[in-house]
């Protein structure tokens, strides 16, 4: 039978233990010197509003509806859901080209060739909304404004 290891004798505890600050000794005394920093507290905390500047002074802008319509990505609608014609002609609506093209063979009864063409049947021919009413990013595909608007021929008689 083999002996037991023998282990090495423990030594005085006040040897392994770590210090405890004595009532002369301070923390600072025994702990690690840490370099100072050129960030202070100010630096890394959030900015807490002083009595002349307001939460609005500091807070980042939050976006207004419009903002916010302007950076919503283009959506695909659910397949019960109309579109939003006036929505999407205003800039208000945003739908993804495959779904703009599904609701018009659904409301139209027809194929869309292009976002022109498109733009131009809602304005111009089926007048769903004015011209100037048309977001700036649907407004390129639409004739000048003189062309779009019927003209009514001018009569020589009065009406009777």
């Amino acid at each position: 039978m083999e002996a037991a290891p023998q282990l090495a004798p423990v030594g005085d505890p006040a040897d392994i233990a770590p210090a405890v600050p004595s009532s002369e000794e301070t923390a600072a005394d025994i702990a690690p010197a840490v370099p100072p920093s050129e960030e202070t507290a100010a630096d890394i905390a959030p900015a807490v509003p002083t009595s002349d500047e307001t939460a609005a002074d500091i807070a980042p802008a939050v976006p207004t509806s419009d903002e916010a319509a302007e950076a919503a990505p283009p959506r695909a609608p659910a397949d019960d859901e109309l579109i939003n014609w006036v929505g999407w002609l205003t800039g208000k609506e945003k739908y993804i080209w495959v779904a703009l093209e599904k609701g018009a063979r659904k409301d139209f009864k027809q194929a869309v060739p292009s976002k022109k063409w498109l733009v131009q049947n809602l304005v111009v021919d089926r007048k769903v909304i004015r011209p100037d009413q048309v977001c700036p990013e649907l407004a390129q595909y639409l004739p000048a404004i003189a062309e779009a608007a019927p003209t009514v021929a001018a009569s020589a008689e009065a009406p009777q």
